[in-house]
């Protein structure tokens, strides 16, 4: 297994709770916890997530990076074109 990027999810919850019935007063505590690793591609925007959570879910969003715009390299400009033979400046003579 290759040690990539990941993103690990942790959370708790707590309730509490008292009541009084025909029996007397009670009082009661639910607990619990989770977590879950999600590996992410290499093209992940860890900077650019969004979460959304609500009672009964985490949402995470976790867009892909656009090449393109952060490596000039993989997509190299069109070579400036000679407006007298319309050749590339760049190509031999």
């Amino acid at each position: 297994m290759s040690r990539g990027r990941a993103l690990r999810i942790a959370y708790r919850t707590r309730a509490e709770e008292y009541r009084e019935d025909s029996f007397g007063a009670g009082y009661g505590v639910v607990s619990g916890s989770a977590s879950q690793r999600l590996t992410l591609p290499p093209d992940a925007d860890i900077a650019a997530m969004s979460r959304e959570v609500t009672s009964d879910r985490i949402q995470l969003r976790i867009p892909r990076v656009d090449l393109r715009r952060s490596a000039p390299w993989f997509n190299p400009p069109e070579p400036e074109r000679n407006a007298e033979t319309g050749r590339s400046a760049a190509a031999p003579e």
